[in-house]
């Protein structure tokens, strides 16, 4: 995975890369707020002008996540961290390869 002028990464490991920020930085805002909040329940109701930046962290956090874990390979286009079997996924989000076909992360996808 080299960022710069030498290999810019593919755009698709690009998107892939900015999820996986947006669920850094609003699962340290969700554990800020509820430090700050103090877990209180009172604090989450929709009328209460302070509990628009929590909620909206949390909504971050739910989207990025959604988002990893339906990442679609760029190799089997099915998705790069679950494996289904059955009825149940088995999830592994931090694997470096596809868990279905091996493709490794990172790597350029092959030109359709």
């Amino acid at each position: 995975m080299i960022d710069g002028p030498g290999h810019p990464i593919h755009p698709l490991w690009r998107s892939y890369r900015r999820w996986w920020g947006l669920l850094g930085v609003s699962s340290a805002l969700c554990v800020g707020f509820a430090i700050v909040l103090k877990g209180s329940a009172a604090d989450l109701v929709l009328a209460n002008p302070r509990a628009w930046p929590p909620l909206l962290a949390f909504l971050g956090l739910v989207l990025a996540a959604v988002r990893i874990l339906d990442f679609r390979c760029p190799g089997c286009r099915k998705q790069f961290h679950s494996r289904w079997q059955g009825f149940l996924p088995r999830p592994n989000p931090l694997s470096d390869r596809c868990l279905n076909c091996g493709f490794p992360k990172w790597k350029d996808p092959p030109s359709r």
